[in-house]
């Protein structure tokens, strides 16, 4: 089993899905291809890369940058006014609670846990209730991993907090999913129930509480009906302190994680995980530096547009990202050539992700074999990520 801030970012992905459309019962596929991680896990590796290095890292300047790193992640109000105009945010919304993983997993004492999950929050959610989840996510995380019993935790936190941890699941399920189908009538008050600090933690904290492995608390968090990544990054935090990751899991969540933040997790938890493959290609979460070299297109106009769509379908964007169509309808040299000087681009600019995708093909002309064989050389290098459909040839 593994403890580690892992169990956050599995929450994340397994909930992202799930966050607009809630599940009817908690016996779903856990991860699909739709997929992916949010700002909660972009975030939690922000609090996380401050925690390695508190002396030299400022908690404001790590969230702005890897805010920045990923434009897309799906930020809250609040957060992208932090990243426009500087820290000062007010936020009352669990934004603060989301991140703050790393906070119970290295900290040395509870009141070390307390003050350092307030310094988390106070760039973007400085409320008193913001703060306040942070802080009861951090110490529940602290107390897990520092072997106390769930009794333990839930008096420590009803004392320290004033939260009321005692009522059952199904009655707190029941509050959300009336809460969600009041959006249209009441958006507000709507809204506060299902995000806000206070409510939003009590939800995990309450789904923690309930389940009894780290499968099933990740699953009651997301079949509660809330925000489901929010509320799964947050309970899967905590039951990855209480009860370990199962090394399957991980295994199968690696793919959607960039090398860039699989360095923060392994940094944190004490592993070695390396990318097994790419990041669904559905996903809008890629960063700034990800390049996407897409086959088998035609230079027919026609053509070569239908393919460039079928990878912006697939969340590339052709005008922010780097995208490179290999096209078929010339002579074999021609194609060798470009394979070449993206051969030497990739070498040049070693930062970079680089995504082998098939997309396109069909419309090309070309075969999945084909296009592999030409390809060959990028399956020995670790930041160039292919999809399964090409790995498995």
């Amino acid at each position: 089993m593994i403890k580690g801030i892992i169990g956050s970012v599995i929450g994340d992905i397994a909930g992202s899905s799930r966050e607009h459309t809630p599940v009817k019962t908690p016996r779903f596929q856990l991860l699909t291809k739709q997929s992916t991680i949010t700002d909660d896990t972009v975030l939690t590796m922000a609090v996380a890369e401050w925690m390695l290095d508190r002396s030299g890292v400022d908690v404001a300047d790590s969230l702005k940058r890897w805010g920045e790193e990923y434009p897309h992640a799906g930020y809250g109000s609040s957060f992208k006014s932090f990243l426009e105009m500087g820290p000062g945010g007010m936020s009352t919304h669990n934004g603060a609670a989301m991140r703050v993983s790393s906070v119970g997993f290295l900290a040395s004492s509870i009141e070390e846990c307390m003050d350092l999950a307030a310094q988390s929050a106070m760039p973007s959610h400085g409320s008193e209730q913001a703060i306040k989840a942070a802080q009861a996510v951090a110490t529940t995380i602290f107390l897990a991993r520092t072997g106390k019993s769930k009794n333990e935790i839930r008096e420590f936190i009803e004392n320290a907090f004033g939260y009321d941890l005692h009522r059952p699941y199904n009655l707190v399920r029941e509050e959300v999913h009336a809460a969600r189908a009041m959006r249209e009538v009441d958006y507000r008050t709507s809204h506060e129930r299902i995000v806000g600090a206070e409510p939003a933690t009590q939800d995990a904290l309450i789904a923690f509480l309930t389940g009894n492995s780290y499968e099933e608390v990740v699953r009651l968090a997301i079949y509660m009906g809330g925000d489901a990544d929010t509320e799964a990054a947050i309970a899967g935090g905590m039951a990855a302190a209480y009860y370990g990751v199962p090394e399957e899991i991980v295994i199968e969540a690696l793919v959607y994680i960039p090398s860039d933040m699989l360095k923060v997790i392994n940094a944190v938890d004490g592993t070695d995980w390396r990318p097994t493959g790419l990041i669904p290609p559905r996903s809008d979460r890629w960063s700034r530096h990800e390049v996407v070299i897409y086959g088998g297109c035609s230079y027919d106009a026609d053509i070569f547009e239908k393919a460039g769509h079928l990878t912006r379908k697939s969340r590339f964007h052709r005008h922010y990202n780097h995208g490179y169509a290999i096209g078929v309808d010339r002579p074999i040299e021609d194609v060798i050539a470009e394979i070449e000087v993206l051969k030497l681009k990739h070498e040049a600019y070693p930062h970079l992700r680089w995504h082998l995708h098939e997309v396109g093909l069909e419309m090309g002309g070309w075969t999945v074999e084909q296009f592999r064989e030409l390809f060959s050389w990028a399956l020995d290098h670790e930041n160039i990520l292919v999809t399964p459909t090409l790995k498995e040839m």
